[in-house]
C-alpha cells in the first residue's frame, strides 16, 4: 500500500491522501501558513490535528499512515526502480 497526495482543484482546497482508490485522509491548507490534516482509514482514526505547515501536516499525515498499516499488520508498496 501506497499513500499519494493529490493536489486540490483550486487555491487553498484540500490536499487528498490516498491508497489506490480509497481517500483515506486530507490536509487542508489554512490562510495563515499552517495546516490541519484527518486521517479516516480504520476505527482509530484521529480528528483535524493542527500543524505548523502543509508540508508538515503531509508528514504527519504519512507517520500516522505508517502507523495504521502496523497495526493492520501490512506493508507499504515497495517502488520499482
Amino acid at each position: 500500500m501506497t499513500l499519494v497526495f493529490v493536489e486540490p482543484q483550486y487555491e487553498g482546497g484540500r490536499i487528498l491522501a490516498r491508497t489506490g482508490q480509497v481517500e483515506v485522509g486530507a490536509v487542508f491548507p489554512l490562510a495563515d501558513g499552517k495546516a490541519m490534516w484527518s486521517f479516516w482509514l480504520g476505527s482509530r482514526s484521529f480528528i483535524h490535528v493542527k500543524e505548523k505547515s502543509v508540508l508538515a501536516a503531509k508528514a504527519a499525515l504519512m507517520a500516522r499512515f505508517q502507523d495504521w498499516l502496523r497495526f493492520a499488520d501490512l506493508r507499504a508498496a515497495q517502488r520499482e526502480a
